[in-house]
C-alpha cells in the first residue's frame, strides 16, 4: 500500500511539473526578550517585530503556469502557537490574458502591488515602538489591500495602473461596494525616480451636531527619488476628503482619550459614560524619508512627518509631528551595528476638555551577526518613554525597556 501511495505521489508531482511551477518559501523574524521592564516589574516575553501574534513559522506557496498566463499565491501563518494556523496576508489567483493586463481575485496583503512607500530603518527591524505618526511600512504611500478583485494594467513601459474593488462574499448593495473602490497609478521616470498617486474610497458616515457627516476617501501622492548616487529620498502626502464635522466614531458609546498601548495605535478612545467627546479624524499627513550611504559600510537615515486633524465643533487638536534618525555601520562583512532615536511631539487638544497625549522618545542600539546566507541573529537594547510602549509584551507604562534577541531567516 505504501508503495502504491509513493508511486501515485511521484506521478502527481511529475504531472504538475509538466504544466506549472510550484514553489515554496518563507521569511521569518522572531524577537525573544529574555529581560525587559516598564518601571514596575521585570518581565520576559517573545513576539514579532510587528504587533500581531507571534509567527515563528510560516509557508508561502506560489504557482505559475508554464506559459506564465495564470497563477496563484497562498500564505499560511500560525496566529499563535496555541492555534492550528490561519490564512496569511495573501490568498489569491490571477490570470494574464495579455502582457498588459492582469486580473486577480482573493485576499491581498499590504505591500503586494509593489506601490507601497516604505522607509524602514533601525528599530522597525527589531522590537517596534509606537513613536511616530506613521509606521515605516507605508510611510509615504499606502498600498491597496483587502478581499476582492484587483485589475492591473501595464499600458506603456514604466506605467502601472491598479484598480481594486472589495467584493464581499455575502452580496451587498452594489453602490456600497463600489464606494470603496481604490485606484492607483505609478510611473517610473527613467533613472530619476517614480511618481505615484491614488484614490482610496472610504465612505464612512457618522452622526454629529448637524446630522450625517461623511468621510469620502483619501487622496495620496508620493515621489521616490533615485537619480542621485547613494541617496534614496521618498516624500508623500495624504489628504482626507471629509465633511467639516466628520470624526472617528469608534463605537456608538461616548469616549475619553486613552494612550496607545502598542505600536501601530494612534491616540484612541475608550468608553466613558460621563464624557461625550468624539475622536478626531486625520485630515492630512505629510512625510519624508532620506537615506544616504556615506561609505559602502555606513548609511544614515532621516525621517519625519506632520499630521493634521479635522476640526469639529468644540473639539480640535494642534498638528503633531515626529522625526527619527538611524545609523547602520558595517563592522565587518558579518557584523553590523544599528542604532536609531525617534521623537514624537505632544498631542495638544485646544478644545474639548480632554487630556493631552505626552510626547515620547524611543531609541535602539543593536548588533547583528549575519553568519550564513539569508540568516542572521542579533542582540540590542531599546527604550521608549511616557507609556508609548512596544509592539509586544504590554510594556506601556512610563519608561519601558527591553533587551531583544533577534532571529531572522528567509527560505
Amino acid at each position: 500500500m505504501k508503495k502504491l501511495i509513493g508511486i501515485a505521489a511521484v506521478a502527481l508531482t511529475l504531472a504538475a511539473s509538466a504544466f506549472a511551477e510550484i514553489s515554496f518559501g518563507a521569511w521569518l523574524r522572531t524577537m525573544i526578550m529574555p529581560i525587559s521592564g516598564d518601571g514596575d516589574d521585570v518581565k520576559a516575553f517573545m513576539t514579532n517585530s510587528w504587533w500581531n501574534n507571534i509567527r515563528p513559522a510560516r509557508l508561502d506557496i506560489t504557482g505559475v503556469t508554464e506559459n506564465e498566463k495564470a497563477g496563484m499565491r497562498l500564505q499560511f501563518f500560525p496566529e499563535n502557537l496555541q492555534s492550528d494556523g490561519m490564512i496569511g496576508d495573501n490568498a489569491y489567483m490571477w490570470i494574464k490574458p495579455w502582457d498588459w493586463i492582469r486580473l486577480t481575485a482573493g485576499k491581498f496583503g499590504d505591500g503586494d502591488t509593489g506601490l507601497r512607500g516604505d522607509f524602514a530603518y533601525g528599530s522597525w527591524q527589531w522590537l517596534r515602538s509606537f513613536n511616530g505618526i506613521r509606521g515605516d511600512e507605508g510611510f509615504t504611500f499606502s498600498d491597496i489591500a483587502g478581499i476582492g478583485a484587483r485589475l492591473e494594467l501595464f499600458p506603456v513601459e514604466g506605467l502601472k495602473i491598479v484598480a481594486f474593488v472589495p467584493y464581499p462574499q455575502d452580496a451587498d448593495k452594489a453602490y456600497r461596494v463600489y464606494e470603496k473602490t481604490a485606484v492607483a497609478a505609478a510611473y517610473t521616470i527613467g533613472d530619476i525616480g517614480r511618481v505615484k498617486a491614488q484614490w482610496l474610497g472610504k465612505f464612512d458616515e457618522v452622526d454629529f451636531t448637524d446630522g450625517k457627516n461623511k468621510y469620502f476617501g483619501d487622496i495620496e501622492v508620493a515621489f521616490d527619488l533615485t537619480a542621485v548616487e547613494n541617496l534614496y529620498l521618498t516624500v508623500g502626502a495624504k489628504i482626507g476628503i471629509m465633511d467639516g464635522n466628520y470624526y472617528n466614531k469608534g463605537s456608538d458609546a461616548t469616549f475619553k482619550l486613552k494612550k496607545p498601548t502598542a505600536a501601530g495605535q494612534s491616540a484612541e478612545y475608550e468608553v466613558d459614560k460621563k464624557a461625550g467627546d468624539p475622536g478626531l479624524a486625520e485630515l492630512a499627513v505629510v512625510t519624508l524619508g532620506a537615506s544616504y550611504n556615506i561609505f559602502d559600510n555606513f548609511k544614515i537615515s532621516l525621517a519625519g512627518g506632520v499630521q493634521f486633524f479635522n476640526k469639529i465643533d468644540g473639539f480640535e487638536a494642534d498638528p503633531r509631528w515626529s522625526i527619527g534618525l538611524g545609523l547602520d555601520y558595517g563592522l565587518t562583512d558579518m557584523l553590523k551595528l544599528t542604532a536609531d532615536v525617534r521623537y514624537i511631539s505632544k498631542l495638544n487638544y485646544t478644545k474639548g476638555g480632554v487630556e493631552d497625549v505626552d510626547d515620547g522618545v524611543s531609541f535602539l542600539v543593536g548588533i547583528e551577526h549575519n553568519f550564513s546566507t539569508n540568516v542572521l541573529w542579533g542582540i540590542g537594547f531599546e527604550g521608549v518613554t511616557n507609556g508609548h510602549g512596544f509592539a509586544g509584551g504590554n510594556l506601556a507604562d512610563g519608561f519601558a525597556w527591553a533587551v531583544p534577541v533577534k532571529v531572522q531567516l528567509s527560505l
